[in-house]
């Protein structure tokens, strides 16, 4: 189903949609790496395929992670 459709027949709040929109924008504006926002956003306003976005996210190259 696509968003749209999900959020028209809720009753209630759909936690996380306009949060994942943000947070998107933001890592984008800022130039940081968030593949798993990124994923997320691809699903819920792009359509892109959930077997495809999880194929994405375990085959991307790895990286660096510091620790804080």
């Amino acid at each position: 189903m696509h968003l749209q459709d999900i959020l028209s027949g809720m009753n209630m709040v759909a936690e996380g949609v306009k949060t994942t929109l943000s947070a998107y924008q933001l890592a984008v504006k800022t130039d940081v790496d968030m593949p798993i926002v990124e994923q997320v956003y691809r699903l819920l306003y792009e359509g892109k395929d959930p077997r495809e976005a999880l194929r994405d996210l375990m085959t991307r190259d790895l990286k660096f992670e510091p620790e804080y």
